[in-house]
């Protein structure tokens, strides 16, 4: 999730231009108080770190966990000092007086511009998080040498920073910007046909690059990520016989190249022609061959059951609705149903952002839950409808040593433990505000556990997820029908 939050520079730009106000202080000292708050956030989770990393104790979770809660409230603190330099302190104006949107005809160089400052800060928290992780991957190499396991050696800062600032940055901005310019450009366009800028241009405008850029995202990805072809080899041979198998059509099966920092894997694409499936070097180097399957296995599931695709049409039914309500409230505020002065876009902006997580949040969880019953059933090949220990046993092994290398706890309890209760409270947020998209691994293994047991368990997942997809087909179609009656009126 944390990598959605570096989305909100962008929107809080949106909303700015659309309400903006005088600044308390000049532009230019309101910029300068703003830089160093950021630096003064940077340097004290620096220090932060170096004092965890002194309280390290061999394959302790506990030690390190304060520092990654105030991590959690550090990225949000970022963006709430970005915020208020917006709102209040002259940032913005110190941006459009550079004249970088020539006279408002192009608006992406100051929507990227506007970001850089967090960007910078997110890096940052990278540089200040690394004499912690390079500690508690030293103590896990020791712990491996003694398990006769193989080790490899921390990276380097430089290391470090390139592969956390390509995954956790560049991975997730880099799409964003090109989708940005492009939006640009399709009206430059419009503007040369002598067509009108008007809403509906620019929404037309803004789904064709954004559409674009999903199709060919991964092509993107694939060059801002390290990533190679997996060599021929038997395992490889295997991989490839069980998409054959499963009727799976992708573009290239990649190793990507993480320094031995990340245990993971990922599907990216929606059509076979753009569509990769990544696998990190630490997972291929730790990993036998069964497990590797069971985690490749995990992510076909997600493009077998068609996840991307039900992901568009979530995202394209809710924003339709949330502009739906936002037509609504405001015409009750126009209207003068409401005697004071409320800044509409604001607050749809949170309860937007706050429906969306909660629903999409859920959703993605039945997804996972979806995909990792879809890798038990394909590694123990048992027929669609059943669900075999085998297979549970072999990809709940691979959960847990992904959680293992990836200093991941099982569940909220190893955060809470020996904390007051504010401080059990606040654990138990940071853990499920990390593992709201994919639920926890303790979760995921019992659940899957209980499956063997209780067919009638798993009929009623399956019908479960053929109601969602119903469900969320039946919201398009309805809702596009609305959008077209409404704007045939």
């Amino acid at each position: 999730m944390s990598r959605l939050q570096l989305l909100f520079p962008l929107i809080f730009w949106a909303i700015w231009l659309g309400q903006r106000g005088e600044p308390v202080v000049a532009p230019w000292m309101g910029s300068a108080i703003y830089a160093m708050s950021l630096a003064l956030v940077v340097v004290l989770m620096r220090r932060w770190a170096r004092r965890a990393m002194r309280g390290t104790t061999f394959r302790s979770v506990q030690a390190t966990s304060r520092f990654h809660q105030a991590m959690f409230a550090a990225r949000w603190a970022i963006l709430a000092i970005h915020g208020v330099a917006l709102l209040y302190l002259g940032f913005g104006d110190l941006i459009l007086a550079t004249g970088i949107t020539f006279h408002g005809h192009v608006e992406a160089p100051a929507t990227l511009v506007s970001s850089i400052p967090v960007v910078l800060a997110w890096i940052g928290l990278i540089w200040a998080q690394y004499p912690l992780d390079r500690a508690i991957r030293e103590q896990n190499a020791l712990a491996a040498l003694n398990a006769g396991e193989s080790i490899f050696e921390p990276p380097s800062l430089r290391q470090y920073i390139a592969s956390n600032a390509r995954l956790q940055v560049l991975s997730l901005l880099a799409p964003v910007a090109i989708a940005i310019l492009l939006r640009d450009a399709v009206l430059l366009a419009l503007d040369a046909a002598g067509m009108p800028r008007d809403g509906t241009n620019e929404v037309i405008a803004t789904l064709m690059s954004a559409g674009f850029v999903f199709i060919v995202g991964p092509e993107i990805l694939r060059r801002v990520l390290p990533v190679q072809r997996l060599p021929d080899s038997p395992l490889r041979d295997r991989l490839e016989a069980m998409c054959k198998r499963l009727g799976l059509r992708y573009r290239e099966i990649l190793v990507w190249r993480t320094h031995f920092s990340f245990c993971n894997a990922a599907v990216m694409g929606l059509v076979p022609r753009f569509r990769y499936i990544l696998l990190s070097d630490l997972l291929l180097d730790t990993m036998d061959d069964r497990q590797v399957e069971a985690v490749f296995a995990h992510e076909a599931g997600h493009v077998m059951h068609r996840h991307m695709t039900w992901y568009v049409v979530f995202a394209v039914v809710f924003f339709l609705w949330l502009g739906a309500a936002e037509t609504i409230v405001g015409w009750i505020f126009w209207s003068g149903h409401v005697p004071v002065q409320v800044p509409l876009e604001t607050i749809m902006f949170g309860i937007g952002v706050l429906a969306f997580f909660l629903i999409f949040g859920s959703l993605s969880r039945s997804f996972e839950r979806q995909a990792d019953l879809f890798a038990a059933r394909t590694i123990s090949r048992a027929p669609a409808e059943d669900v075999q220990p085998d297979g549970v046993e072999v990809f709940n092994s691979a959960l847990a040593h992904v959680a293992r290398l990836n200093n991941m706890p099982l569940d909220a309890r190893q955060f809470a433990h020996g904390r007051g209760r504010i401080g059990r409270v606040y654990a138990s947020l940071v853990h499920h505000a990390g593992t709201w998209l994919h639920g926890s691994i303790r979760a995921r293994m019992d659940y899957l556990r209980s499956l063997p047991n209780n067919p009638s368990r798993t009929s009623r997942f399956d019908r479960r997820m053929t109601a969602i997809r119903i469900a969320l087909l039946v919201a398009l179609c309805s809702t596009t029908a609305w959008v077209i009656t409404s704007m045939a009126k």
